[in-house]
């Protein structure tokens, strides 16, 4: 059994069970880059997020026409040679990384690639159905039946495995932010805005499967929202339709005034109002009643992953029952 958990313990003594049973994994996204530490230990995959850096690579990229601008790639270089060296002073046997949109999409993507290689980090450049089976990994921890979803700054993705295969429907170039510019911002009234997102989403990202567990990845702030409560208390929170009814109800109810003062004063709007149109169309479109937050960082993905493959090269990950309740969002177990 591989259960999955955020605990951490850097003082007691680990006997080693596999290879490299210490890794760090690394998130190069649109604004920040991450690093995350993930132990093995006994069946026991231990997480937990070192350190990150804005970077705003997506920003550089639109500014240079498609391009990581010179200074940026020197930036990145430096933020990966300072992560490299972090996971190097803590033992790490291995340095893997992701990167999404902003990278993947650039015209000089290989010179990421490059400056990863020189510093012994293994880049892989995902596509958007491979970040959502990695977001998927991350969310559940390798839990079948589930449908998990992630909006971004940039591009948005819905994953679900049914044990044997993993499925996606993934738009690259619509993340909350041009969401919020583009049905949100200008809109009279938040009643408006939903409908031609919905429309568009309709259009998009349809004929997703029912009666799976709905997992929302990268959404504490818009949970939180709608709860009424700190973005860290709504990790592990099941959040039912009826409260983000509720919520969006409230909003749609604003005049036009008291609309674009939220709009301007909400700290993060454009992903918070964004979420909320994005999560109710998941809803209806998965036939779903609530949703689970989930707290995992994109690199925990790639850990889990890593783990399971390293415990037997010849085998698939299987799942226990999904727990649901409080902040364990699932165990994975590797088997022959």
């Amino acid at each position: 059994m591989i259960s999955i958990d955020k605990t951490w313990d850097m003082v007691a003594a680990r006997r080693r069970q596999i290879p490299n049973d210490r890794i760090c994994a690394i998130d190069i996204g649109s604004k920040n880059v991450k690093l995350v530490i993930g132990e093995y230990d006994d069946g026991h995959i231990s997480t937990r997020p070192l350190t990150k850096e804005t970077l705003q690579l997506g920003a550089d990229i639109q500014e240079n026409e498609g391009r990581i601008g010179t200074q940026k790639l020197a930036d990145l270089r430096e933020v990966l040679s300072q992560f490299a060296e972090m996971g190097a002073a803590i033992g790490a046997g291995k340095m893997l990384a992701i990167a999404t949109h902003a990278v993947r999409n650039a015209v000089n993507k290989q010179e990421a690639l490059d400056i990863a290689g020189e510093l012994g980090i293994d880049l892989d450049i995902a596509d958007g159905e491979r970040e959502g089976v990695v977001g998927y990994l991350a969310a559940t921890g390798g839990e079948s039946d589930r449908i998990v979803s992630e909006l971004g700054s940039k591009s948005c993705q819905v994953t679900w495995w049914n044990g044997t295969a993993f499925k996606s429907r993934c738009i690259d170039d619509m993340g909350y932010q041009r969401a919020f510019g583009s049905f949100i911002e200008t809109a009279s009234d938040f009643a408006d805005a939903r409908h031609r997102y919905r429309d568009y989403l309709s259009d998009h990202m349809r004929n997703l499967p029912g009666s799976m567990q709905y997992v929302a990845l990268a959404s504490k702030s818009m949970a939180a929202f709608v709860m009424g409560c700190d973005k860290d208390d709504a990790v592990g929170m099941k959040v039912l339709r009826s409260a983000l009814e509720e919520r969006i109800s409230l909003v749609e109810d604003m005049d036009e005034k008291h609309f674009d003062l939220m709009k301007s004063k909400l700290k993060k709007a454009d992903k918070i109002l964004s979420g909320m149109i994005f999560v109710e169309h998941i809803l209806d479109a998965s036939s779903s009643n609530d949703f689970l937050i989930a707290g995992a960082e994109l690199p925990v993905g790639l850990i889990i992953e890593y783990f399971a493959s390293q415990a037997d090269r010849a085998t698939r990950i299987e799942t226990r029952p999904f727990a649901g309740e409080g902040r364990h969002l699932g165990s994975a177990t590797v088997s022959p």
